[in-house]
């Protein structure tokens, strides 16, 4: 499977199952067992999570004995996302100005990824995006940018859980392939999107360390597309400098 042997050792298997807790409260309230079946973990385990979790305020019981995000973290999560990214903005807008595409921001939360910038083409007709919409990380040009740096190891185990929810012609193959060429060309291509003659390019955005935080990609039809190398080149120039404000 091309796992490497070590992969896992600088995971810390608590850590990991908190953040798993966290990120099926922020879909909604769950109960116990719930919790307890989907993150796969014993009751004492799920119960001292939960309790970490409510001592530090992020999380309270409800009345009716299930577990909530409380308003504070929620709170705290949105000023950060939409302080932390606003900064991006201009950035964007002047990709679309240099390249009349529509151009979007999108992070990964979870098991999905989610736009939180976006630039309507400046042209009378474009790819329009519909804000909120969340997709399973493993699909798209988005999925392949936000996972470059994954080993095959963890795109396996993500695409298993997220199977389910992708259409019949997205297969584990054409994602792996999609990810080398994120890796060997910095950018990757997808034609013809849902059918509907939308293509999308996109690049990972790197922080400070150097891992991934987010997807920049460029949206419009196939005939746009037509200079790849050249977008590709203006859509890699716009994420390095994306990178420089971090």
């Amino acid at each position: 499977m091309g796992e490497s042997k070590s992969e896992g050792k600088h995971i810390i298997p608590g850590a990991e199952k908190l953040l798993c807790v966290m990120e099926i409260l922020v879909k909604g309230e769950a109960g116990l067992s719930q919790l307890m079946r989907e993150t796969e973990t014993s009751t004492t385990t799920c119960y001292r999570i939960l309790q970490t979790l409510s001592s530090h305020g992020w999380i309270y019981r409800t009345p009716h004995g299930k577990y909530a995000v409380s308003a504070g973290f929620a709170l705290l999560a949105s000023r950060y996302a939409s302080s932390s990214w606003e900064r991006f903005r201009p950035g964007l807008a002047s990709l679309s100005e240099r390249t009349g595409l529509t151009v979007k921001l999108s992070i990964r939360e979870g098991l999905e990824h989610v736009m939180v910038l976006r630039q309507e083409s400046p042209h009378p007709f474009g790819v329009s995006l519909k804000a909120g919409v969340r997709f399973p990380v493993v699909e798209g040009s988005v999925g392949t940018a936000l996972l470059s740096q994954a080993t095959d190891g963890e795109i396996e185990r993500i695409w298993e859980r997220c199977e389910t929810l992708l259409a019949p012609e997205e297969t584990l193959l054409t994602f792996k392939r999609r990810v080398r060429e994120v890796r060997a060309h910095g950018y990757c291509i997808r034609n013809n999107i849902g059918g509907r003659g939308t293509t999308a390019m996109s690049v990972p955005v790197l922080g400070t360390d150097g891992h991934v935080i987010a997807a920049l990609t460029i949206l419009g039809s196939r005939k746009e597309f037509a200079e790849g190398k050249t977008l590709g080149t203006m859509l890699l120039e716009a994420a390095e400098n994306l990178q420089s404000l971090l």
